[in-house]
């Protein structure tokens, strides 16, 4: 089941190249999309076709399951 709070993101905005199709898409919730489009926040990319997500300091955020999933 889909949460209500779940928003799909853009890893590579349209206006900057990136395709309007699945693959180039994520599920954030509301605090996580939030914190990619606020100034100095993460930063979100691709790479070898995997969501990575980085603070602002460029250290990568470890993955790990949503707390609603255990």
């Amino acid at each position: 089941m889909l949460r209500a709070d779940v928003l799909q993101e853009a890893v590579v905005h349209w206006a900057d190249g990136g395709p309007t199709a699945v693959p180039n898409l994520v599920l954030l919730c509301r605090r996580h999309h939030g914190m990619v489009h606020r100034r100095g926040g993460f930063s979100l990319a691709l790479e070898d076709g995997r969501p990575v997500f980085r603070r602002p300091d460029g250290t990568v955020l470890e993955e790990r399951a949503p707390p609603w999933a255990s």
